[in-house]
């Protein structure tokens, strides 16, 4: 029997596997890969939020994040999926970014107290033709110098189709999670990854519990069909 695939990248499964309070795990270690953050100051826990932003007037736009959540720190982040190219995707990234940044902001409140907004895009397409690596990072520096203005905003940019290895073995950590996600790698390239990123694994146990769940309520719609 053909074995059923899923698109990894699809809405619905990423939300489930990624948004949830069982496996804010997989989240965190998502979080700190991208970040870079290691033992001494990775983050610890995830509190998911309320991903709808009501327009700001009365023909203003609705926006629905993807996944919206708050880390130890209260530093906000935003994961965003994109299978089809969009140029304006970093308009649309630096919008969302700027919402959760500014409805912090309440009456009598210092400046100071404003916490750093992060913006995650998990592309399945290349947005930036001229460079070659797959994560880049997007912050507020001065022009001409290395110095960072503010790290209020930042936005990151994983661009799945740049992802390249030559040795599944030898994949770093965050590379596994781009190559589980892609969904380009085999079974035994998966089972490898599984071996060097062991969280990974719970994913894979979700993604089999996702895929019969939603036989099961396919078969059933069609069996309702026939009644």
């Amino acid at each position: 029997m053909k074995r059923r695939t899923l698109n990894r990248l699809n809405d619905y499964f990423f939300k489930r596997l990624m948004g949830d309070d069982k496996r804010s795990d997989l989240t965190l270690r998502f979080l700190n890969l991208i970040l870079n953050r290691t033992e001494e100051n990775a983050f610890k826990k995830v509190e998911f939020l309320n991903p709808e932003y009501n327009p700001l007037t009365k023909d203003g736009k609705l926006a629905i994040l993807d996944i919206k959540a708050s880390v130890d720190d209260k530093t906000f982040v935003n994961i965003e999926l994109q299978v089809s190219r969009q140029n304006y995707m970093p308009k649309r990234s630096m919008f969302y970014i700027s919402r959760m940044f500014s409805e912090q902001m309440v009456k009598g409140q210092d400046y100071e107290t404003l916490k750093p907004v992060i913006g995650i895009n998990l592309l399945d397409f290349i947005l930036f033709d001229d460079i070659d690596a797959w994560h880049n990072v997007a912050r507020f520096r001065l022009d001409d110098t290395d110095k960072i203005l503010t790290d209020c905003m930042s936005l990151h940019f994983l661009e799945l189709p740049k992802l390249k290895y030559s040795d599944i073995k030898k994949v770093k950590k965050l590379e596994a999670w781009g190559a589980y996600f892609s969904g380009r790698c085999n079974q035994e390239e998966l089972e490898v990854l599984v071996m060097n990123e062991p969280l990974l694994k719970k994913a894979v146990y979700f993604e089999k519990a996702f895929i019969s769940k939603e036989k099961m309520l396919s078969e059933k719609k069609q069996l309702d069909l026939i009644k």
